[in-house]
């Protein structure tokens, strides 16, 4: 619901031609609420998001930030980055075959 392949699933269209709509905002406001809730049931000590809006630093994080500020009462919110790998399944599946014995 809040990715860019389901925004353009959604919308028909590139998902950063979505921002500003009334689909952009209701999808980071839902991601937003997501985020909340796994701060609240985990209390990490920082958040990583990826995928491929991440590239768009200010159009995507800005509204997510402000979205966790105005639903976390309870106490602050940790850092929320953008993830620094592009492909992280990737990484796992070379580090796997690299280590096979991490399975075990």
């Amino acid at each position: 619901m809040v990715g860019g392949w389901a925004l353009q699933e959604i919308s028909g269209k590139n998902p950063i031609e979505t921002e500003g709509t009334d689909l952009w905002s209701k999808s980071m406001d839902t991601l937003s609420k997501g985020i909340c809730n796994f701060i609240l049931s985990y209390s990490p000590e920082i958040v990583v998001i990826g995928g491929g809006m991440t590239k768009h630093y200010n159009m995507f994080f800005e509204p997510i930030l402000s979205g966790v500020d105005k639903y976390l009462k309870i106490f602050p919110a940790p850092p929320i980055y953008p993830s620094s790998i592009e492909e992280p399944s990737l990484l796992g599946a070379i580090t796997l075959a690299e280590n096979p014995s991490i399975l075990k």
